[in-house]
């Protein structure tokens, strides 16, 4: 592991492409002149708009089109012209109006991870089911990520669980020593295809999909936390909370 010790091989690479990119550049300096990019417009949508609340934490694009934003107080959903908002409080069968996470499977099913518990969206019935985890749990969604088409992975304040997307059943992933593993922050692909785990209190993790086991731990600082990683020019960059860091894989 190496912190910001790509970045100097890095630079060196990108001036082999200077001239290919000036080339590039001219080429879209030729077509964007024929264009009116002052046309170019965000739009800023707020609760006058009928979003429930400003706070937004995460966001997605489902099947049909729906922008899902979930807030500090209720679910949005957004068909380019109004919001339909969900609440714990109604009939949307929403565990908790605290939402921290939303995420799309590979089933493109939709699925809402609350403080108060996890739920998917059921388009026919326009409510969320929600689901029953294990006991000695914590209600705390904290993220959602997408393993394949029949698991997800589901990480709370207190533990982590792999989740079959059709009966429903967890299985908790530990740690070696059978600690839990909590707050988990990203789950991110590594070269040789397992994954690596990102954990707040247990560091970074080695996880195998094929046997649902922690199988090594990278020796990195303990309050390391990766947030998403890249490949730049062939090199892996891993975006963290103390900068960039190149070559986690061991």
């Amino acid at each position: 592991m190496g912190v910001l010790r790509g970045i100097p091989t890095l630079i060196a690479k990108l001036a082999n492409y200077t001239r290919l990119l000036g080339v590039m550049l001219c080429l879209m300096l030729s077509f964007t002149a024929k264009s009116d990019l002052n046309n170019i417009q965000f739009q800023h949508l707020t609760i006058e708009d009928g979003l429930s609340q400003s706070s937004v934490l995460d966001i997605v694009q489902d099947k049909y089109g729906f922008i899902w934003a979930a807030t500090q107080h209720g679910l949005n959903r957004f068909d380019g012209y109004e919001f339909v908002q969900y609440y714990a409080d109604d009939k949307s069968g929403l565990p908790g109006n605290y939402i921290l996470t939303i995420h799309v499977d590979q089933n493109h099913k939709l699925w809402a991870g609350t403080n108060k518990g996890l739920a998917y969206f059921d388009y026919q019935s326009d409510r969320f089911i929600e689901i029953n985890f294990p006991q000695n749990h914590s209600d705390n969604i904290w993220k959602i990520f997408g393993l394949n088409k029949d698991y997800i992975i589901v990480s709370t304040s207190e533990k982590l669980y792999r989740l079959q997307t059709k009966n429903y059943t967890f299985q908790e992933i530990t740690l070696d020593n059978g600690h839990s593993i909590p707050y988990v922050e990203s789950l991110t692909t590594m070269q040789d295809g397992k994954l690596l785990i990102s954990s707040h209190f247990e560091g970074l993790s080695i996880y195998s999909k094929n046997s649902n086991s922690i199988i090594g731990k990278i020796n990195a600082a303990p309050d390391l936390v990766i947030y998403d990683r890249s490949e730049i020019f062939s090199t892996t960059i891993y975006a963290t909370n103390k900068g960039l860091i190149e070559n986690l894989d061991p």
